[in-house]
């Protein structure tokens, strides 16, 4: 009995010892500028601003930072307006996901959209190129 209440005192510190220096080690890492950046625009916004949201997820997305949280203010920006725009942005973000097919849809979503705004002439030759480019 008494080797099993040593045991577990000991397991019971280890545990301890690994929580307490895991929520120190993540507690105070400071947010990288481009974050922060993001929110301070974000927060700014005006609740209709579907730019505002677009851009701070797409500096987030380029820079592979704050993933989960661009993705958010995407999913945002899409659905104040849903525009050329935003709707490549999410390609982008699927693309850095490792999600080829959904970042193909989201590219085509894109230009069909531009198309029906700006006509069949429209320039979609850099989604057309992001497209090839992950076909690769």
């Amino acid at each position: 009995m008494k080797t099993f209440v040593l045991a577990l005192a000991k397991s019971f510190f280890v545990a301890f010892f690994v929580i307490a220096a895991t929520n120190s080690t993540y507690a105070n890492l400071p947010s990288d500028k481009t974050t922060e950046k993001a929110r301070s625009a974000v927060a700014a916004a005006a609740p209709d601003d579907w730019k505002t949201y677009a851009e701070s997820a797409a500096k987030c997305i380029r820079k592979g930072v704050n993933m989960k949280e661009a993705h958010d203010w995407l999913e945002k920006s899409i659905a104040i307006q849903a525009n050329p725009y935003n709707l490549e942005v999410r390609g982008d973000y699927y693309a850095a996901m490792n999600l080829p097919e959904k970042a193909i849809e989201a590219y085509i979503e894109a230009m069909n959209v531009k198309r029906s705004k700006n006509g069949t002439d429209a320039d979609v030759t850099a989604l057309q190129e992001k497209i090839m480019n992950i076909k690769r």
